[in-house]
């Protein structure tokens, strides 16, 4: 808690986030790639394996089609991170 002249202030949880960084050994388009694929929930290891065997231009279309199929009712998705890893593991991208 901190006290000051408008009251209380509650601090929960609140933690510094990490500034992304470029690594200059890889190319910067892997990197964004990678970022892309995190702000998606993959985590970072899942994401490099990812980039490391699809091409950014694929996904994108993937994402296009699922948007699409559930705009239209054609599939419902409880848990789209877990909808993506099953189709990276159905592709022999990711293992289970």
């Amino acid at each position: 808690m901190v006290g000051n002249s408008f009251g209380l202030l509650w601090k929960i949880n609140s933690q510094k986030f990490k500034q992304l960084e470029i690594d200059f050994e890889k190319p910067l388009n892997i990197q964004k790639f990678v970022s892309k694929l995190t702000t998606y929930g993959l985590n970072q290891e899942q994401a490099e394996l990812i980039v490391g065997k699809e091409k950014e231009k694929d996904f994108d279309i993937l994402i296009t089609e699922l948007n699409e199929k559930i705009r239209q009712r054609k599939l419902k998705i409880e848990n789209s991170v877990g909808y993506l890893v099953g189709v990276y593991q159905k592709k022999g991208i990711l293992t289970s």
